[in-house]
């Protein structure tokens, strides 16, 4: 591609086209970004925003002991903005990630829309724009037009098949006297899923009606090739009367309260939004018609007075025999500069969609910056995810297809040696084997982890929410390096002050971490203390932005250990009910917040936080070497003595570990050692992962506005301009006074 290209056309703003446009953005090109919403709608779609989520509101497992778990953890890592948006806007499903539908792509749709770099035109695009590179994005429902331009484009056919849509009913018209909350096995919380028991003379009618039931018919010219992992209920039954019982009516891990015994099936319904006014039949993709669908699903247990607020639906699902006609999975042989993402390549999933794109956007860049194109390891989840597209993992025997992710597309682990005098080697366990290969790939996605941070902004920052593998305790490791560099530089800070903000950012973003899922929203932490600093003030809110000050920057203390003196902490929450705690300080960062939460929060939590401040090699001045810490937080379980015992055990733990200064960590990944230490060398669950960032919003606006306030309080004759100071960044604002 030419030298001068600074420009990037992307068609369509589903999940792999914002994903695509929001790295290509934030990698400093300019995006333009081609949309036919709400102009045009495909049948699926019912929303305006971009990103719509038309089948289910689940991104699935989360667990990384599930290869989509891993995705979603190596995403995370990776800063993928997708991933990010449905953390964001999640909702309680158990160990799964389902969000709030709307709220995610409403979420989605106004970070794209007033990102500086990106462009967006709404037209229905019917042929490949002639503009290079183009990432045509447009998902399994595209344009026909479009797609016979691709076919032109190839000369070759294109393969499609039917995805079905599940019914979504209104919560207030279910039978509660019925339906009762439980999760399987009770993974997650007990109320996150809703279920509908059925006896066995009740699913056999069930299924008799199935059988029955009029169905949507296909043109003559279709031809029905359905993905093996979202079969409608009907084409289930055509296989057996007990495939359903056995499929997502299976009943095992779920107790009716009613009779204390498992069902002989059982209808799951997921939450659907965050105020819980809707339900998905989860596995219930349905070809019927909508009349059929009212009558036979009103025989369930439960649902005799559903009021369905979204009927099933079936779709066309296109996509392209992507091995054969992508170089590299990602960009047409044909027709160099052309590249195709996300489910149209023959990826199935939400997830794998979006990463999928997060792929072509990551070696896109690779490519207009002139550089050699690095792709994941193999026997990583994305690396497996890329394989498939490439067509590494067909066979003569095995057509290509859509497929979601799953450890089949992983290189097999190396079995151990063979016992002594036997031949045989020994046999692993499937749980043995699934540690093994998350192991082997949390090792080997670092190398893709650091290539893709050079892509975009430098930033190395992030912080991480992680479980234990127990689930006894909550972790929260953070690295603000930068943040904290970049703040004391705008400050002109001296080390023992840097020492003391670093302390005070990482605390502001640990407790807004730990509180984000229940209060989402800014939390600030001041301190009044009597030492020579004086005040300190850190601030955190959404995306990981934070900011801080301290009164005295430059304050003549040598000894970087000094503390800031007694006083008193602040913290303020602004959330739906703004809240402000006080608690007695003793000067000490880390202790004061493991006070607060103590005392304001009844949580028993463990806290460490480390800066260290260096000379630079040709003694101008001074630079962070590192800022990181963590949270460590002991959940509250329903038997006192095994909290008890596990508060010990963590304590002690602790112990041994030392100051967080005194750790060993690695350059490459501080913030994985630091997990894997804290938790005691087992795997955790990454559950989120946030960039942290310096960000101050003042404006010339703010400044005013506060001007005009302060002189209300204390006017001034006869001054027609004034200069403003902000504390935060050190930006000086020159107003006019009128």
């Amino acid at each position: 591609m030419a030298d001068e290209v600074k420009e990037v056309h992307v068609v369509g703003a589903g999940l792999a086209g914002t994903e695509i446009a929001y790295q290509l953005a934030e990698a400093g090109f300019l995006v333009h970004l081609y949309e036919m919403k709400p102009l045009h709608k495909t049948p699926a779609q019912t929303g305006v925003h971009f990103a719509e989520l038309v089948c289910s509101n689940s991104f699935r497992s989360n667990n990384p002991s599930n290869a989509i778990g891993l995705l979603k953890e190596e995403l995370r890592l990776c800063g993928a903005f997708i991933i990010r948006m449905a953390d964001a806007c999640r909702v309680p499903a158990g160990d799964a990630l389902a969000v709030d539908r709307e709220q995610f792509s409403a979420h989605v749709d106004g970070v794209i829309k007033q990102h500086p770099k990106i462009v967006v035109h709404t037209a229905q695009i019917s042929q490949v724009p002639k503009e290079r590179p183009v990432v045509i994005a447009t998902g399994p429902l595209t344009h026909e037009p479009l797609a016979q331009d691709l076919m032109r484009m190839t000369d070759t056919r294109q393969f499609y098949f039917y995805d079905a849509i599940a019914p979504i009913v209104a919560a207030d018209s279910l039978d509660l006297n019925i339906v009762f909350a439980q999760s399987r096995y009770d993974k997650g919380g007990s109320s996150d899923y809703l279920n509908c028991p059925m006896n066995k003379e009740e699913y056999f009618a069930f299924v008799e009606a199935v059988k029955g039931a009029e169905k949507m018919a296909f043109h003559e010219f279709e031809e029905a090739r359905y993905f093996e992992g979202c079969l409608p209920i009907e084409v289930m039954v055509e296989r057996g009367d007990r495939t359903l019982a056995f499929g997502p009516l299976k009943p095992v891990g779920l107790i009716d309260p009613r009779t204390g015994k498992q069902p002989y099936a059982v209808v799951q319904l997921r939450q659907e939004n965050i105020t819980k006014t809707a339900y998905n039949l989860v596995g219930f993709q349905t070809k019927m018609t909508y009349p059929e669908q009212k009558r036979v699903l009103r025989m369930i247990p439960g649902l005799a007075h559903a009021e369905f607020l979204r009927m099933g639906a079936i779709h066309r699902n296109t996509y392209v025999n992507a091995p054969v006609l992508l170089k590299d999975g990602i960009e047409l042989h044909a027709v160099p500069g052309v590249f195709l993402a996300g489910q149209i390549v023959g990826v199935e999933g939400y997830l794998e969609s979006s990463a999928h794109g997060f792929l072509v956007a990551q070696a896109l860049i690779k490519m207009l910056k002139k550089e050699p194109l690095v792709w994941p390891a193999a026997d990583t989840a994305l690396g497996a995810l890329w394989r498939h597209v490439t067509g590494a993992l067909s066979t003569a025997q095995k057509e290509y297809g859509p497929e979601n992710v799953h450890f089949g597309m992983f290189p097999s682990v190396d079995e151990p040696a063979p016992e002594i005098n036997t031949k045989k080697p020994i046999k692993l366990s499937k749980e043995e084997r699934k540690n093994r290969l998350v192991t082997r790939a949390r090792q080997s996605i670092w190398p893709y982890i650091q290539a893709v941070k050079k892509n975009g902004r430098p930033q190395s920052d992030n912080l991480i929410q992680a479980i234990t593998h127990a689930r006894d305790a909550q972790i929260y490791v953070v690295d603000a390096t930068q943040a904290v560099q970049q703040i004391c530089q705008q400050l002109k800070a001296y080390p023992p002050a840097c020492v003391h903000l670093g302390q005070a950012v990482m605390s502001a973003l640990l407790l807004h971490a730990w509180s984000r899922f229940n209060h989402p929203g800014k939390v600030a932490l001041e301190w009044k203390n009597e030492g020579p600093f004086g005040s300190l003030f850190a601030e955190a809110s959404e995306q990981g932005r934070v900011r801080a000050m301290i009164t005295y920057p430059q304050a003549a203390v040598y000894d970087y250990q000094t503390l800031l003196g007694p006083g008193l902490l602040r913290v303020f929450k602004q959330q739906a009910l703004a809240s402000t705690s006080f608690v007695t300080s003793k000067g000490d960062v880390a202790v004061d917040l493991v006070t607060y939460l103590e005392q304001s929060e009844q949580r028993s939590c463990g806290a460490g936080l480390a800066v260290k401040v260096e000379m630079n090699a040709d003694e101008s001045g001074f630079k962070i070497t590192y800022a990181r810490g963590y949270l460590l937080d002991v959940l509250p379980q329903s038997d006192l003595s095994l909290f008890q015992e596990r508060l010990a055990h963590y304590d002690t733990h602790m112990q041994q570990l030392g100051p967080l200064s005194s750790w060993h960590l690695s350059q490459t990944q501080p913030l994985q050692d630091m997990l894997t230490l804290l938790c005691c060398e087992q795997n955790p669950t990454i559950e989120h992962c946030q960039p942290v960032l310096f960000y101050c919003p003042c404006s010339k606006t703010r400044a005013e506005a506060a001007d005009a306030l302060f002189r209300k309080i204390d006017p001034k004759e006869n001054v027609e301009s004034a200069q403003v100071r902000c504390e935060f960044c050190g930006k000086i604002y020159d107003l006019h006074i009128p």
